[in-house]
């Protein structure tokens, strides 16, 4: 694997991974639930509950269990990946957009993030910076699920501390890998 070098911001808009970088992952160094109330039009997708906008106790998955929140705007691959993660073993739960990421991350505090770059209400580096920001995913590990995978678009998910940048459509397997180190508490 090659190794990342810093450079200097780009203006450059994100582009669509190209066929011969959709093998590449990265990680940085040292990076080692709650039901909703659902949208009427997909119950599968989530919000923050009531009770904990207002403060009150929220349900978890059992200890042990990695969260993970999806931010996937497109909704078929998001369920497809809701329904991979749930037979791995995981929780998860679904965001179409940045802002619903921001809402609900605080009241499920994911231990993973994985997140679409090309979002429409915000890029996915921007909403992992937020985040971080925000809390509620203090100590989360951010992975980039996207069809953006030129160099520019590894070196940028570095610089916001997404650890690790998977290109669509072959990144499973890779992930399958991250997230059983993560939950075995390896990172």
């Amino acid at each position: 694997m090659p190794e990342l070098r810093p450079h200097a911001p780009s203006s450059a808009q994100p582009r669509p991974a190209n066929p011969a970088s959709a093998s590449k992952v990265f990680s940085a160094p040292g990076q080692a639930g709650v039901s909703g109330v659902s949208r009427s039009e997909n119950p599968r997708i989530f919000h923050a509950p009531p009770a904990a906008a207002a403060g009150g106790a929220s349900p978890s998955p059992p200890p042990g269990v990695l969260r993970v929140l999806v931010v996937e705007d497109n909704l078929d691959q998001a369920e497809s990946l809701e329904k991979t993660l749930k037979t791995w073993g995981y929780d998860s739960r679904i965001c179409t957009s940045a802002s619903e990421a921001l809402a609900l991350a605080p009241y499920y505090q994911p231990r993973v993030v994985l997140i679409d770059i090309g979002l429409p209400d915000m890029t996915g580096w921007q909403l992992a910076e937020s985040l971080r920001k925000q809390g509620g995913s203090d100590g989360a590990v951010f992975i980039a699920v996207t069809a953006y995978g030129d160099e520019d678009d590894y070196r940028r998910s570095q610089r916001v501390g997404i650890s690790y940048h998977l290109v669509k459509p072959s990144f499973q397997h890779q992930l399958h890998e991250i997230l059983s180190r993560l939950a075995g508490g390896g990172e």
